[in-house]
C-alpha cells in the first residue's frame, strides 16, 4: 500500500512519530533487516516495519524498543540488554546516516534537519536494569 500524495504532504508537514516500534526484535531473532524493504507478504505475516516503508510513509521518528525477557535472571537481563544496546548502536551505524539517535527535542530537530529518521530509544521492561551498577 502506497500512501496518497495528500497523506504524504500532511505527514511531511508534521512530526509523525511511532510511539512503540518493536522492529528491533526480528533482527535479533531471525535476521530480519529493517534497513531494506520487505515484500508486503512478509510484513503482513510478521507485522514489523522497515526503514524504507517508514520513509515512504514520512515517519520522522520512532521509539525503537529494546525488549527484555523477564524469565532471565537479573544479571542475565542486564547482560542481554547491554548486548542488545550494542546491536542497536551497530544498526544505527550501518544505516549510514538514515537513522540517528535523538535523546531530546533539540537532538530530534537536528536529526530531522539532517534528513534522518530519529531513533528515540526505549526499553520495554525496566527489569532489564535490576542488576545495573
Amino acid at each position: 500500500m502506497t500512501p496518497s500524495d495528500e497523506a504524504r504532504a500532511l505527514a511531511r508537514a508534521s512530526d509523525l512519530i511511532d510511539l512503540h516500534l518493536d522492529t528491533f526484535i526480528p533482527p535479533r531473532l531471525w535476521g530480519y533487516d529493517p534497513l531494506v524493504a520487505h515484500r508486503p507478504w512478509f510484513l503482513r505475516r510478521f507485522a514489523h516495519a522497515d526503514l524504507p516503508r517508514m520513509d515512504a510513509g514520512e515517519v520522522s521518528g520512532a521509539m525503537w524498543s529494546i525488549t527484555t525477557n523477564p524469565v532471565r535472571t537479573a544479571g542475565g537481563r542486564w547482560r542481554t540488554f547491554q548486548r542488545n544496546l550494542a546491536r542497536m548502536q551497530a544498526l544505527v551505524a550501518r544505516a549510514e546516516g538514515r537513522l540517528a539517535f535523538a535523546r531530546d527535542a533539540a537532538e530530534y530537530h537536528r536529526v530531522r534537519e539532517a534528513g534522518a529518521h530519529a531513533v528515540l530509544l526505549a526499553v520495554q521492561g525496566g527489569n532489564a536494569f535490576d542488576a545495573a551498577p
